[in-house]
C-alpha cells in the first residue's frame, strides 16, 4: 500500500508542524485530505502548492483519490497567476485548488483529458520552469522514490525534517514524501533557513521556537551546504 493511502497506520503521530507551532497528526491529516475533492479517479487537477498545512492536505487529498496533480507555485504574484493560467490552458484540468479560493471547478470531469491510471503528478523541473512542459511521475515511482530515500537515510518515525525547498518541485516533495512514508514529522517552513528571517523566527514566540529548535534534519543542494555551515543561527540544525 502506498504511503498516502496508509496515513492512518501512524495513528496519532504528528505529520506536520507549522512554523507557528500548529500541529496536524496523521489521523486528522487523512480525514481532512479525504474531504477536499469530490471528483472521479483519474481527473486532473491543478494544485497551487506551498509549504503550509492547507496545501499539504489538498495535495494528499488528490493522491488519495487518484487525481493526477499538476503542481504549480502557491504564490499570488502576477507571474504565479500567469503560469497557472498557462498550465490550465495547456493541460485542461477539471478543477484547481488554491489556499485563497479552495476548490474551483473549471470544467466537467468528462471534458478533461483522459489520463493513465498510474499517473500521480505533473511537475516542473529546473529546466522547464519557463514553459508549460512538465515531467510525469507515476504513483509507483512516487512511492518507490519515497521508500528508497527513507531507506538510504535510515529515516525513522522520530525524524523532524524542515522544508527548505518548494513543494511545487520534485526535490521539495521528496522530503515530505520520505518522511510521511515512515510516520515522521515535517516542519512546514516557508522561508529560507540561511537568511536573517529564520533567526528571527526562532525567537519569535514559544510555539514557533520550540518547533524550529526540534528540527533533526534539512535537505539542501550541495551549493547550499557551505552557506548553511557559515551561518551561526543554523546551529540548531544538524
Amino acid at each position: 500500500m502506498s504511503f498516502w493511502q496508509d496515513l492512518e497506520r501512524h495513528v496519532r503521530r504528528l505529520a506536520f508542524v507549522s512554523a507557528d507551532g500548529d500541529v496536524l497528526d496523521y489521523t486528522a491529516l487523512a480525514r481532512a485530505a479525504d474531504a477536499v475533492f469530490d471528483l472521479p479517479r483519474g481527473t486532473p487537477v491543478l494544485l497551487a502548492l506551498d509549504n503550509r498545512p492547507a496545501a499539504m492536505i489538498a495535495y494528499l487529498g488528490g493522491l488519495r483519490r487518484g487525481l493526477p496533480a499538476i503542481g504549480t507555485a502557491g504564490g499570488e504574484t502576477t507571474a504565479d497567476r500567469e503560469r497557472a493560467d498557462r498550465l490550465i490552458a495547456a493541460f485542461r484540468p477539471a478543477a484547481r485548488w488554491s489556499a485563497a479560493r479552495g476548490v474551483e471547478r473549471l470544467r466537467d470531469p468528462a471534458d478533461a483529458p483522459a489520463t493513465h491510471l498510474d499517473l500521480a503528478l505533473l511537475l516542473s523541473t529546473s529546466g522547464s520552469t519557463g514553459a508549460t512542459k512538465l515531467v510525469r511521475h507515476s504513483a509507483r515511482a512516487v512511492e518507490a522514490d519515497a521508500r528508497a530515500i527513507a531507506a538510504s537515510l535510515a529515516l525513522t518515525a522520530d525524524e523532524r525534517a524542515i522544508t527548505t525547498l518548494p513543494p511545487s518541485y520534485a526535490d521539495g516533495l521528496s522530503v515530505i514524501h520520505s518522511h510521511l512514508a515512515v510516520g515522521a514529522t515535517t516542519i512546514l517552513y516557508e522561508g529560507s533557513v540561511v537568511g536573517p528571517a529564520f533567526r528571527a523566527a526562532i525567537g519569535a514566540g514559544v510555539a514557533r521556537a520550540r518547533a524550529l529548535r526540534r528540527v533533526t534534519s534539512r535537505a539542501a543542494a550541495p551549493e547550499r551546504a557551505t552557506p548553511l555551515r557559515r551561518r551561526p543561527h543554523t546551529a540548531v540544525l544538524p
